[in-house]
């Protein structure tokens, strides 16, 4: 039974994941802002592109820089969108698997071998591609969004792995956090929360855990100032004057019915209960642990931050949440669920 739960089922989810990310990655579509993207890089060069994105498009600073460089790079080549894709999922992945080794190096005081991690980002990896498979196209697969959520993402995961180390570089933390200001905005705020959050926690429940406060407050700082530069722009104000007003009860509604999409796209839910129930067995030693008071805390306060990424994003387009912004979300509370059974192990 263990070699089905640990081996068999987590190889064929990977492989799954796999299977159908590169399919999509080498049956590219076409996307608009992909186009505009390739057309204005080509027109204006990088750094005209840049200037003209930041002021016209919406304030994304950092994304910008990264969608000047790649499409320019890329040269409409879709062989080449596939490997460049690739390249941010192996990020991903790379990313997991660092948060994985500082959370269990800090919290749990043992190291994890460098086969293990891999295993554990790969598996969690294809478990979210799995949890928002209807928006496997727009989250791994379109570039210009890439660039901007998906990468988002990727640099929130290198930067709480630092901020997790204890003696954790100063400058990495001030640069990661500026750049992930200078991406997706609600992900940016909900990140300053998850800070602030683990600085009480750490004040509180886990007293014994020296994390490098400087970096905390840098990392929250550097977010902050970077946002400011992002909102600032004339880009995001013609961005936000060009969606429709929404009322809060409204947004409040769209809120629950981002939460329930799963659901509602049901000839997903195969998909979603089947990556669930083999990451669950994966990660789960022995018998059910435990479930302490600090680890129902950290689940409420995560929980709370998700609410309010998913209520930004609803309030300020008017509409649903998109899988591309439920991405930040769902990793954090599925890493939150992870480290319980990872505490076991």
């Amino acid at each position: 039974m263990k070699l089905f739960t640990k081996y068999i089922l987590p190889v064929a989810l990977v492989a799954g994941f796999l299977f159908c990310f590169f399919y999509n990655a080498l049956h590219y579509q076409m996307v608009l802002d992909d186009c505009f993207y390739d057309g204005i890089v080509r027109k204006w060069g990088i750094g005209g592109s840049i200037d003209l994105c930041y002021k016209i498009a919406n304030g994304r600073w950092f994304s910008h820089i990264v969608c000047a460089f790649s499409f320019y790079f890329l040269q409409h080549n879709f062989t080449l969108y596939a490997l460049y894709l690739t390249f941010l999922m192996l990020l991903f992945i790379l990313g997991i698997s660092s948060l994985y080794k500082n959370y269990c190096k800090t919290f749990l005081q043992k190291q994890v071998s460098f086969s293990s991690r891999i295993s554990f980002a790969a598996v969690f990896t294809a478990t979210i591609y799995f949890l928002l498979f209807e928006g496997r196209w727009e989250i791994w697969s379109w570039v210009s969004s890439a660039n901007n959520h998906l990468l988002s993402v990727i640099t929130c995961l290198f930067l709480f792995s630092v901020l997790l180390e204890e003696n954790g570089n100063v400058l990495l933390a001030f640069l990661l956090a500026a750049f992930v200001g200078g991406l997706n905005e609600v992900n940016a705020i909900c990140s300053v929360m998850s800070i602030i959050g683990l600085l009480l926690l750490n004040k509180f429940y886990f007293t014994t855990i020296k994390l490098r406060k400087l970096n905390l407050f840098i990392a929250i700082v550097a977010i902050a100032s970077s946002l400011i530069v992002n909102i600032n722009s004339g880009g995001y104000k013609i961005r936000m004057e060009g969606l429709p007003d929404f009322t809060l009860l409204q947004s409040l509604k769209n809120t629950l019915h981002s939460f329930l999409i799963p659901f509602i796209h049901y000839k997903y839910l195969p998909f979603i209960l089947g990556a669930l129930f083999i990451f669950y067995f994966f990660i789960r030693e022995g018998k059910l642990k435990t479930i302490w008071k600090e680890e129902i805390v950290i689940f409420i306060c995560a929980f709370f931050i998700v609410i309010v990424s998913f209520f930004i994003h609803c309030y300020s387009l008017s509409d649903i949440m998109p899988p591309r912004g439920e991405l930040w979300g769902y990793c954090l509370l599925l890493f939150i669920v992870s480290a319980h059974f990872i505490k076991g192990k």
